[in-house]
């Protein structure tokens, strides 16, 4: 069995705008009222237990949305008396300790009421079943009213001059500020002292930052030395060669992504030009020597094709001599 009731209730008060943008729609708890129940004054106990109060709360969100999905818009009323609309219900949601919570949009009239301290209270339209557990809304109807004379009258009334705004005002703020800082909110230099205090911190702030920086460039500049320094090595090495400006800038990427990674490729990589010094002095003693000449050009050519024709002159001797070592001894 499901039994229909009006019973007013208090209506918290947002401290932003006068009126509350949520308020209490069911209290948590057992709670002996005498409402009306389908249109009569019926003692009643109402039961909101907190461990029911998500349920609760669907039920009654479930509810609301089919009703939000008809033409005729849900909606809070004034003394349960139909005509001007006092605001309109969004959501319903619990709230552990407090019960099932109301979002609202308020009219103009509705907010004017509470303002003006017309009303202070809100008295809900809900289903109950047998146990007194709250089981549903209304299919037809507001959904709730502003009144005076609540039945849940346990709950302390929040009225409209209760909602200024309790964030701290600028000399709070201000005090809050200077017991930070450790300065003495009665001293009569404490804003400037304040004031100094911030502008020392900004300064100092500034200075470490720009150390900062330094010691960043300065690591930058010190791993692309140590990077340079490893490739130049690898060159010396005879493993890449001198003028192989591509190779060495493809190094220095790896280098710079991942110098792990970068260390073990050059660790690999092949020696190549090991014979450099050697094979340039044979060969330029040998020259001349007939046959051994031919094969002396014949070594430079593939050392050439090799190389590249933009590759250093000594290198393509150098390689020509690993091509064709006889031929340079």
């Amino acid at each position: 069995m499901f039994i229909l009731i009006h019973a007013a209730m208090t209506a918290a008060i947002a401290a932003e705008s006068g009126v509350p943008s949520e308020i209490v729609y069911l209290p948590e708890g057992e709670h002996d009222i005498t409402p009306t129940v389908n249109g009569k004054a019926q003692r009643i106990k109402v039961r909101v237990p907190a461990d029911k109060g998500e349920a609760i709360a669907a039920k009654l969100q479930a509810a609301l949305a089919d009703r939000q999905k008809q033409n005729v818009r849900p909606w809070f009323d004034f003394e349960h008396k139909g005509g001007k609309a006092a605001a309109l219900p969004t959501a319903f949601r619990y709230e552990p300790g407090k019960g099932i919570m109301a979002s609202i949009e308020w009219t103009g009239a509705g907010k004017a009421a509470i303002e003006g301290k017309d009303f202070s209270y809100l008295s809900p339209t809900f289903l109950i079943d047998a146990a007194g557990i709250p089981s549903g809304l209304p299919e037809r109807g507001p959904l709730a009213a502003l009144v005076n004379e609540p039945a849940f009258r346990e709950i302390p009334r929040i009225a409209a001059k209760d909602a200024a705004d309790t964030s701290p005002n600028p000399t709070k703020k201000m005090d809050l500020i200077l017991a930070h800082l450790g300065i003495d909110t009665g001293a009569a230099d404490a804003e400037s002292a304040a004031l100094a205090k911030i502008q020392a911190a900004e300064a100092e702030l500034a200075s470490l930052k720009a150390k900062n920086d330094e010691l960043v460039k300065a690591a930058e500049v010190a791993t692309k030395a140590r990077h340079t320094a490893l490739v130049e090595a690898a060159v010396a090495a005879g493993k890449i060669a001198p003028k192989d400006e591509e190779l060495k800038a493809s190094v220095l990427e790896v280098l710079a992504a991942n110098e792990s990674l970068g260390t073990k490729a050059l660790d690999i990589l092949p020696v190549k030009f090991a014979a450099f010094e050697k094979p340039l002095v044979n060969a330029s003693e040998s020259a001349g020597k007939g046959d051994n000449q031919s094969r002396v050009q014949a070594a430079q050519a593939k050392a050439r094709a090799e190389l590249g024709q933009d590759a250093d002159f000594q290198l393509v001797w150098a390689r020509a001599a690993e091509i064709d070592p006889d031929a340079f001894n």
